[in-house]
């Protein structure tokens, strides 16, 4: 045992090792420095270990250098150092032949799952790069890169290396000449030469090369024309990991430069490394502890990502790997280091922790385990690192819990995940490979499909790339097998470089990249040092920082909402400004009629902080109104001429109101105390306003400035009672500006003014068209809902841009496209669509474009609450696979959240209610502080004070927001929640169907049921009420398809072009028989069970006694598997005992022979007893071997039926005895051991390996239709050997020829996605 150090010695030893290290002076590092910031991190830190190992005998663990840990840390460890004591048992696995060689693990999952057959198999572990040269002599330079790779070849053995059929690696001796293979297309056509290179790259980059043959590398060259060459590099990871990779590049590049160069000799063999390993005392103590903590560490281990994967789970089509590639640059890459430093954290682990980030909010689960990839090259003998070899090994990290919610920043989760991942790291001896090896799939974890692989540090301090000297890379990408994601990392040149290698066709279109996008947006970030102790950082899951509003559109205006329409009438008076009737009016003329009201309100005691009530039809005098009220500093409150006068009382009393602007033919009549002013047509007031005697006696009321109320509109309200939202000057003019900018809005620009005052659509047209010094086009008040008007309109004065819900716009293509050509010329001028308010049909956009294609379509949306609109959307081409149009990202100076109900931030594709924060929130319910405070509040974590908008949304992967309805329009039918928008946009999808509209109405009996009303296109039959729903049932579950369909000539709308949900007619109310549902395709509410025998009726027919006891006779099994239906798993497995007891009580005689299992897919599926069961040879059960590779991998199905028990299904031919001696011959000579037709695979301590090895030869010498599944679905050698009976032609017993135990594999290629493998094996 050795002996504490004295605390000066311990020091000395601690500089000097840190010193050597990091190659710098010992008198020149700090003691108290943090060991990060000198610039330790993972691979560093192990090898400052091993150098303190190896000069005081004490061995640290990782977690010592952790947690900012300095030299002088260190030294007060060893000074107290107690050596752990243990008995280790080791035993050499290593073979006696000096070139023959166990695997190691990895190598050995790299060699299973690269076999055709398996789950994400077929592929093997492939680097691959290709790079432009440019010389004089193409063929010259070819020649001296082929000289130079065959010294490599001689020099490092391990690219002799083959696999032989026993899985062994063996080291040729002696090889001949490599000869680099040549596709000429000098001359070649520009066509040519992209249709051979893109042939070169699919069929080079994805090989399978035979493990049995040299090479495992792969070396092309294209001759270009202008003198270029194309070089493909391929290489075989069983061969070499990352840094041997980087070490051949370099080498090669020296002996290229100069042939006559010698190369240092490395200090050992691969071969011998590991047969010293597997001697060394040391190393087989410290796998007995190892192994204690991983047997300890595996049941806490969270699950695998959940990523949205589209290939099928039991695929066992080998696949492809594209490569999305990002970095960073030498700054920024040199600023994360340093923060990295700062807190204490590597390099890698940050990498890590910020990739786990990434999954978590993009979906993955808020605690992930990741199959990281460590290079675990030992640190002696001196010189290690010119040795070429696979030193890599695996291990399963758990990250910690990822909640933004509650977290204080990224720097604590960093730390972390850097102490789990450095004490997992510290027990490497013992690989995640073998870890899965000793799991038990029906109760272990999830396989682990998505890899982290960090060289940082690899490259150490070199100025340049590894391969920089063979020209350009213009393409590279590696395979693994069992593997869908290979996050891959490292720092190359000063910069970082990152590489995705993912499975083609695993996930939806251009997720991977847009992924890496926000990964890299976080990288950026995390180089700032106010971002690690960010709470808020990663809410957003794309990374994306709110837009700022650094833009005047209005420069010479004030704040105000009004501002720029006052300069408007000072820089172009004569523009027009209104056009209504036959009249127009200017700018100029319009501010006199502004300013004339205003007079009037002034002179009636109205200014700021005041509310004035507008109720004119839509209008010039409207128009001025408004803007007379803002003019004198008050807000204007809409006042629709329609609505009930108790409405309006009740408003007035809520805001205040004493003063209203009236136009003619206005009948409201007003409460007590508000006194009407009427006004001209064209906005002027009718009468002249008193002039007082004396004075007036009240102080000059303060002037408005952007924080005064700009406006109050009117909502409804869910307690019944409207609610008015405060608009103040600013927050309008947040959106406005905005608006005005993104869309350049300009004085040339006409708008038709559908809106109603009392929608906040009219706030633009008014403040913002006006504004920017174009005219207002108003519709004759008895045509406002007339279509060929606004046409008419369009043509006469050039409408520009069309602001309305999507209603409005629909009735405009309605009647439009009855004359098409007409339209178009009408619609000439129209250049930008803005429709909002409520759901876009998903065809309206381009039956627009058919009629205006040079219009711009944009969603926009928000609330009223957030100034008329607060996200946007460009609507290009619109994908048939949407649901609804995406609703888009949040405006500038404005902010979009997606909220769980604990006001913690939903990751991508995970539905919960959308919140807005920015500038443009109003100031609250006027009147309502009540309702205010339920609604607007700041948020605990965010510090940002937002509104509840009460609309559900998800994240979509492209960084846009999907509007998903209202909460309010989710309904709970039959215990079901159904979010009616989604049944909506599915039945839209109808070709026969203009509109569509589903509510949740009280049925006969008062619960609720799905009505559909649908309003056919014209001159189109109405679709029949089966295709109706079938189209409907192809997408959604039956629960979800409506009951009734209606038929309506149109859909109601509200005056602001929303759908009246109100006015929707109930047929439960208007059709006499009710009783019967048109369409019926959901049960009626289920009745509570009762516990009774279940009766011959309810047993079904009296045939199926008779044909379960035909079908045992037979041979035949059938199953009866109960399913959980529309219940919860908890529900169901209630419901389940409750039947399983009457089916029991009924059953009589066939009771007692039913067996009782639980199913793949279902809660119970019973069995009848077999009457005359096989009994198995005097074996006890055992777990069946299943081909599963770290990730576990599903084993495919096997391609026939097999008896359970291992035996032979009674009736099958006998089995033919030469095959029993084949299937003995091959397992013998592979497991060593004693095989009988009895013996069990796991018996014989069989692995994937070894069954891999065998379905090989048997496939190749007796069984060429033996499936590889096959091998993994017989647990005895007489059931496997009946199998391969069956698989044969009946012809009787035959005698084989003996098999040759030393036939190689098939040297058959295919193009296959390769990577690194972590197969997982049976227990023995």
């Amino acid at each position: 045992m050795n002996l504490p150090l004295n605390p000066e010695a311990a020091l000395d030893d601690v500089l000097d090792c840190i010193a050597e290290v990091l190659g710098t002076d010992p008198g020149l590092i700090d003691t108290e420095t943090p060991l990060t910031a000198l610039g330790l991190e993972s691979f560093t830190a192990v090898r400052l270990r091993r150098r303190i190992r190896e000069r005081t005998g004490h061995d640290l663990p990782l977690t010592a250098f952790l947690d900012n840990a300095t030299a002088l840390d260190l030294a007060r460890q060893l000074s107290r150092f107690v050596e752990p004591t243990s008995d280790p048992s080791s035993t050499s696995t290593q073979p006696d032949d000096s070139l023959v060689f166990a695997l190691t693990p990895i190598q050995e999952s790299y060699l299973v799952g690269r076999e055709a057959g398996l789950v994400l198999g077929g592929v093997a572990t492939f680097y691959y790069y290709e790079y432009d040269r440019i010389t004089d002599d193409a063929v010259a330079d070819l020649d001296r890169l082929e000289v130079a790779w065959n010294r490599l070849v001689s020099h490092h053995s391990m690219l002799r290396m083959v696999a032989d059929h026993r899985g062994r690696g063996r080291v040729l001796p002696s090889v001949g000449p490599y000869r680099i293979g040549v596709t000429d297309l000098r001359d070649a056509s520009p066509a040519k030469v992209d249709e051979e290179l893109a042939a070169l790259r699919h069929d080079r980059s994805h090989q399978v090369r035979p493990a049995g043959q040299w090479p495992l590398f792969d070396l092309h060259a294209a001759f270009l024309p202008e003198g270029r060459t194309r070089l493909y590099v391929g290489v075989d990871v069983l061969v070499t990991d990352m840094a041997g990779w980087m070490l051949l590049m370099r080498q090669w590049g020296q002996l290229v430069a100069d042939p006559a160069a010698s190369l240092p000799v490395p200090p050992a063999d691969f071969t011998d490394l590991l047969r010293g390993r597997a001697a060394d005392p040391e190393w087989a103590e410290r796998r007995v502890r190892d192994q204690a903590y991983w047997a300890t560490r595996v049941a806490e281990l969270p699950p695998a990502p959940r990523l949205p994967v589209t290939r099928a789970a039991d695929s066992t089509e080998p696949p492809r790997f594209v490569r999305h590639a990002g970095g960073l640059e030498t700054g920024a890459w040199r600023e994360l280091r340093a923060r990295c430093g700062e807190h204490g954290v590597t390099p890698t682990a940050a990498l890590l922790a910020a990739f786990a980030v990434i999954l978590s909010r993009w979906g993955a689960g808020d605690q992930v385990c990741l199959n990281t990839t460590l290079f675990d090259r030992p640190e002696s003998p001196e010189g290690i690192d010119l040795v070429v070899g696979d030193f890599t090994t695996t291990a399963l990290v758990g990250t910690p819990r990822c909640d933004p919610s509650s977290w204080s920043g990224f720097a604590g989760y960093a730390a972390d995940l850097n102490r789990r991942f450095w004490e997992d790291l510290d027990h490497r001896s013992v690989s995640g490979v073998e870890v899965l090896r000793q799991l038990d799939r029906t109760a272990g974890p999830p396989p682990y499909p998505v890899v982290f692989t960090s060289g940082v540090g690899l490259a150490g301090d070199k100025a340049e790339a590894p391969a920089s000297w063979l020209g350009e890379e213009v393409f590279g990408v590696s395979q693994t097998p069992q593997v869908l994601l290979d996050h891959i990392v490292w720092d190359e040149a000063g910069a970082l470089r990152i590489a995705w290698d993912g499975v083609v066709g695993a996930f939806p279109e251009g997720y991977l990249r847009d992924m890496l996008d926000a990964y890299l947006r976080l990288l950026h970030r995390l180089t700032e040092a106010a971002a690690w102790k960010d709470p808020t950082l990663g809410w957003d899951p794309f990374v994306l920082p709110t837009e700022t509003l650094d833009v005047e559109p209005f420069p010479d205006a004030g704040p105000l909402l009004h501002d720029p329409v006052t300069i408007a009438a000072h820089r172009v008076p004569e523009h027009p400004a209104l056009y209504a009737g036959s009249g127009t009016t200017s700018h100029g003329r319009l501010a006199e009629n502004v300013a004339a009201t205003a007079g009037a309100l002034g002179a009636a005691g109205v200014g700021a902080g005041d509310l004035v009530a507008v109720a004119c039809e839509k209008g010039p005098a409207q128009i001025a109104a408004v803007l007379a009220v803002n003019a004198v500093g008050a807000g204007y409150l809409p006042v629709e001429p329609s609505w009930p006068d108790a409405r309006v009382a009740a408003i007035c009393a809520r805001a205040g109101v004493r003063h209203a602007l009236v136009g003619r033919g206005v009948r409201t009549a007003w409460p007590e105390g508000v006194t009407p002013h009427r006004l001209t047509a064209v906005g002027r007031p009718s009468a002249r306003p008193e002039v007082s005697a004396s004075p007036p006696t009240t102080p000059p009321r303060p002037q408005p400035d952007a924080g005064s109320t700009a406006y109050v509109i009117f909502t409804s309200g869910s307690t019944g009672h409207p609610k008015g939202v405060e608009i103040q000057h600013r927050a309008a003019r947040t959106t406005i500006d905005d608006i005005v900018d993104r869309f350049g809005v300009h004085a040339g620009d006409r708008v038709l003014a559908l809106s109603a005052l009392s929608f906040d659509l009219s706030v633009f047209d008014i403040y913002g068209v006006l504004g920017a010094g174009g005219a207002l086009i108003l519709p004759d008040p008895a045509r406002q809902r007339d279509p060929q008007h606004w046409l008419e309109l369009a043509d006469r004065h050039g409408i520009t841009i069309w602001n309305t819900a999507p209603a409005l716009l629909e009735m405009l293509v309605e009647y439009a496209e009855i004359e098409p050509e007409a339209a178009g010329k009408a619609l000439r001028t129209l250049r930008l669509v803005m429709l909002s308010g409520d759901w876009i049909p998903l065809t309206l956009p381009d039956r627009l474009r058919r009629l205006a294609p040079q219009a711009r379509v944009m969603s926009l949306g928000g609330a009223t609450e957030a100034s008329i609109w607060s996200i946007t959307y460009p609507v290009g081409e619109v994908d048939l696979q949407w649901r609804s149009i995406p609703y888009g990202r949040a405006l500038r100076a404005q902010s979009f959240h997606i909220l769980d109900p604990n006001g913690a931030p939903c990751p991508v594709g995970e539905p919960g209610e959308l919140f807005i924060g920015g500038d443009g929130l109003a100031s609250g319910y006027v009147g309502d502080p009540e309702q205010t405070a339920q609604r607007f509040a700041t948020h605990p974590v965010l510090g940002e004070r937002l509104y509840r908008t009460g609309d559900l949304g998800r994240w979509r992967q492209d960084g846009n927001i999907e509007f998903l309805g209202r909460v309010d329009r989710q309904v709970k039918v039959r215990g079901h929640r159904i979010e009616l928008g989604e049944i909506e946009a599915t039945l839209s999808r109808h070709p026969g169907l203009r509109q569509c509209v589903v509510a949740a109405v009280p049925g006969p009996d008062e619960r609720p049921r799905l009505v559909a009303y649908v309003v056919p296109k014209a001159g189109q039959p109405t679709p029949p009420i089966a295709e109706l729903t079938e189209t409907l049932r192809e997408r959604l579950p039956d629960y979800m398809v409506p009951n009734r369909f209606l038929v309506l000539e149109s859909l109601p709308v509200t005056p602001n072009g929303k759908i009246d949900h109100a006015a929707l007619p109930n047929p439960y109310r208007t059709v006499d028989d009710s009783s019967d549902d048109d369409i019926q395709p959901s049960p009626p509410p289920a009745t509570p069970p009762v516990r009774t025998p279940l009766s011959s009726a309810s047993n079904g027919p009296d045939w199926v006694g008779p044909a379960i006891t035909e079908a045992a006779a037979l041979g035949l099994e059938i199953g009866l598997v109960v399913h959980p239906g529309r219940l919860s798993p908890s529900q169901a497995l209630v419901a389940s005992a409750r039947w399983l007891e009457r089916v029991h009580l009924g059953t009589g005689a066939y009771a007692a022979n039913f067996v009782e299992r639980i199913p793949v897919d279902g809660v119970i599926e019973l069995v009848p007893r077999s009457p005359n069961p096989v009994p198995t040879a005097g074996t006890p059960p055992t777990r069946q071997p299943a081909a599963v590779a770290e990730p576990a991998v599903t084993a495919p199905e096997p391609s026939a039926q097999k008896p359970a028990d291992g035996g032979v299904t009674k009736g099958a031919r006998p089995t033919d005895p030469s095959v029993t001696e084949a299937v003995i011959a091959v397992l013998s000579d592979l497991t060593g051991e004693p095989v009988h037709p009895d013996s069990t695979f796991a018996a014989l301590g069989a692995t994937s390996l070894t069954l891999v090895l065998s379905h090989r030869r048997l496939h190749e010498g007796i069984a060429p239709r033996l499936a590889l599944a096959d091998m993994f679905g017989h647990a005895t050698v007489a059931s496997l050997a009946a199998h391969i009976t069956s698989l044969t032609p009946n012809q009787g017993p035959r005698t084989h020829e003996p098999l040759d135990n030393s036939t190689q594999p098939s040297t058959r290629r295919s193009s296959r996605l390769a990577a690194r493998t972590r197969a997982q094996e049976v227990d023995r």
